[in-house]
């Protein structure tokens, strides 16, 4: 009893710890994808989360509202929003006026090193008569503009206002989608990471509370939407949880309910839920500790768990139910090598997830394989003492022995095996393998609908498509992306590319900076010096006035210098530092695919990437490993058994149940014509190790008694089914997935055991 009263206090200490310690994150990129800091996709991963993540789309509706008060409203709820604490910034354009001088005041003493991608062409354009002709005209225009004392002083370093034309080019490889009338989009950056589920829900509170306040002034004549990577982290993390609420609910609520039906002992129900929270406790701590979070998803999965353990204690429960005192523990000692081997199969399918690539299985693995261990232990060390401790006696009031007399002799076996078989014949064929892990993301149909509304107000890049460069320092990612530029600007001249956002000429390497150099130096000569002094004169400019042409600056503009300017809030979404290397991208418009690859396979270091055809080729790559773990698997499992039988036919014939109830789920599958994925072939690869359990428990019958050791795996499979089947109420339909693959494949293996194991084992 002392030991009893220990694991009391011990299982209390653990549910504190737990409850203190476990922090859940949803974000579903943990789960799905892996974070290899190798990857080019990753890296960019960390430029959009870091920079554009903190972002909101902004629409406000006004159909039927003349511009004037349309205006004003948006006006006012841009300077209350600005006004926050929350708030970094708020704009339409990326530029304000003010940002505009300083950029024009910044790059106006390079103009000569940011002159082209084809210096020679364009510096005999520009010290051509037409080009010096053109050049005066527009600094006699912007000296008589509104702005002439920011002409001048551009004039000091760049004589032929070179800076107005660089400013001009920058708008000409990106477009503005068309204005709509019926709404006023602009963007805002919040102070708080966008993956601060947290922080962004409170922002969006305050958001909506700032708009209703101000549109109560107006008669509620506007309407808001917003959109973003925060909307989506934050809609993901409310999903994650109220499946890990209505899982848990649902799985606990039917395994006591069937404990319950199955037992009708509080103390026998008290008794199972103290060490199933145990175990549940054990795992999640375990977990904390390796990976430092605990995954939503995981612990929604983990409720699984429930199902699986439970099947030790059960077992053991049931053929120690009669027994008082020492016989208990004796009758344990009988039963521990049966526990132990299915314990060890089951641990095999979960250990295989480990090795499947798919980082959110790596997490449930350990999960559910620690409380695997953690329930096998507690029942081979504490079980006796507990069920003495609350005077636990185990009679099961459910009885499906008549499958056992059924089942009987050969010709059911033979009937069963020729029907499976031939199902799955008919349905293997057709067998579809989906590839397409959005699937297995959370359903988010209306937001995505939203995002791509306001997006089309905003803003011609098409999200998840760009040009990916990278290299081993920033001088080699520059040159690569210079060499991408001329190719986009032949696809934008052929209608091919409808607009993209390059790092030149906001950025060069050395290389081009100073090509551009010697090109201005090689062409400016006495003569081109005459002409330009000409030029002015003939368009009513006093020479006196202007600095001399000269040769091209020396120190040329170094990255830091550039990514310091006010040119950074560009530039930092865009290019990417770290000891891996650099990283740039590409933003790109409207686009064909095609043409993009096709432009960039002889330009080393540069690629396409498309976010939906990368995750395409992950869930491939998932698929191809789980199919790979699935007959590792089995063949481990099937060695494991073969030592413990000393038979590669007994062991066949304990795998048996598990396997027909594979090939009935394969073909049952292929003849719904439902598309199957990765996380179906690991829930076979589940059902397998959960079926061999009961192959096992059914044909060694260690208790002596077949009749009560049928009742211990019917009890065990109904729960298990139970918790599986539970994942099925999931708003996230990566769940569905292993709902109705493990769950119909527990009960089809259970009904199997009779059938092809009624033949052999020891009692009656």
């Amino acid at each position: 009893m002392t030991r009893a009263w220990a694991f009391l206090v011990f299982a209390l200490v653990l549910a504190a710890a737990a409850f203190q310690l476990a922090t859940i994150r949803t974000d579903i990129g943990d789960f799905f994808f892996s974070g290899d800091a190798d990857n080019p996709g990753f890296r960019i991963g960390r430029i959009q989360t870091e920079e554009l993540a903190r972002r909101y789309l902004i629409s406000v509706g006004h159909t039927g509202i003349d511009e004037l008060t349309r205006r004003e409203f948006v006006v006012a709820l841009q300077q209350t929003l600005t006004e926050s604490k929350q708030v970094r910034r708020i704009w339409t354009e990326p530029f304000t006026h003010r940002d505009i001088q300083h950029l024009l005041q910044f790059y106006a003493p390079y103009q000569l090193l940011l002159l082209s991608l084809q210096p020679e062409r364009e510096v005999s354009g520009l010290l051509s008569p037409q080009g010096m002709a053109s050049q005066a005209a527009m600094i006699r225009e912007a000296l008589l503009g509104p702005g002439p004392s920011l002409v001048k002083s551009l004039l000091v370093d760049d004589p032929m206002l070179l800076t107005l034309s660089w400013f001009t080019r920058i708008g000409q490889t990106s477009s503005q989608p068309e204005s709509d009338p019926a709404h006023s989009a602009f963007f805002l950056e919040t102070q708080h990471p966008g993956l601060d589920t947290t922080a962004q829900q409170r922002f969006q509170q305050t958001l909506t509370e700032t708009f209703g306040a101000l549109n109560r002034n107006y008669d509620q004549r506007f309407t808001l939407e917003y959109t973003g990577v925060p909307v989506f982290a934050v809609s993901i993390r409310e999903q994650v949880s109220r499946d890990i609420t209505r899982i848990s609910t649902l799985s606990i609520g039917v395994v006591i309910l069937l404990s319950w039906l199955v037992f009708r002992s509080l103390r026998t129900l008290l008794c199972i839920s103290i060490m199933l929270f145990t175990t549940a406790c054990i795992a999640t701590l375990l977990v904390q500790w390796v990976y430092g979070y605990l995954h939503g998803l995981t612990l929604a999965l983990g409720t699984t768990l429930i199902g699986i353990c439970v099947d030790y204690f059960i077992h053991a429960m049931v053929h120690t139910g009669d027994n008082t005192g020492a016989e208990r523990v004796q009758a344990i000692r009988r039963l521990w090598p049966v526990l132990l081997v299915g314990g060890a199969t089951t641990l095999i399918g979960y250990t295989a997830l480990s090795f499947s690539g798919f980082p959110g299985l790596q997490q449930v693995a350990m999960f559910t394989g620690s409380g695997i261990v953690a329930a096998l232990l507690i029942t081979r060390y504490l079980l006796p003492d507990l069920m003495g401790l609350f005077q636990v006696q185990v009679q099961p009031h459910i009885d499906l022995s008549w499958l056992l007399t059924a089942s009987a002799g050969t010709r059911p076996r033979y009937l069963v095996i020729a029907i499976i078989t031939g199902c799955l014949l008919a349905g293997g064929a057709r067998i579809h393998w989906g590839d397409d892990l959005g699937t297995l993301a959370p359903s988010l149909q209306q937001l995505a609908k939203t995002d791509r509304l306001i997006r089309a107000r905003l803003s011609s890049i098409e999200p998840g498509r760009f040009i990916l460069v990278t290299g081993n320092s920033m001088e080699s990612v520059l040159h690569t992306a210079e060499q991408v530029q001329r190719q986009l600007v032949d696809l934008q001249r052929q209608g091919k590319l409808d607009a993209y956002y390059p790092l030149f000429p906001w950025i060069a390497s050395s290389q081009l900076q100073t090509h551009n150099a010697q090109a201005w130096n090689d062409a400016l000569n006495p003569a081109a010096r005459e002409r330009w002094t000409q030029t002015l004169a003939d368009h009513g400019l006093s020479t006196a006035a202007f600095p001399p042409l000269t040769a091209a600056p020396k120190p040329l503009l170094e990255p830091e210098l550039a990514l310091g300017s006010p040119a950074a809030i560009l530039l930092s979404t865009q290019l990417l530092q770290d000891t891996n290397g650099t990283t740039a991208v590409i933003w790109l418009g409207k686009h064909q695919p095609q043409a993009l690859v096709e432009a960039l396979q002889t330009i080393s270091g540069a690629r396409y990437f498309s976010q939906k055809d990368n995750i395409r080729q992950l869930a491939r790559d998932y698929r191809n490993k789980a199919q790979t773990m699935l007959v590792w698997g089995i063949l481990l499992i099937l060695a494991l058994l073969s030592l413990r039988y000393r038979s590669a036919l007994g062991a066949l014939r304990v795998l048996s149940p598990a396997a027909l109830s594979i090939m009935l789920l394969l073909g049952l599958w292929g003849l719904s014509g439902t598309p199957m994925g990765m996380l179906h072939l690991i829930g076979l690869l589940l059902t397998a190790a959960v079926c061999v359990d009961y192959g096992v428990f059914f044909m060694e019958n260690r208790g002596g008694n077949r009749k009560r050791t049928f009742q211990a795996i019917t009890v065990s499979a109904i729960t298990t089914a139970a918790a599986f089947a539970s994942l099925g109420i999931a708003e996230n339909p990566a769940l569905h997935a292993l709902a109705w693959t493990v769950a119909p494949g527990v009960l089809a293996g259970f009904m199997l055991c009779p059938v092809m194991l009624g033949h052999t084992g020891n009692g009656e």
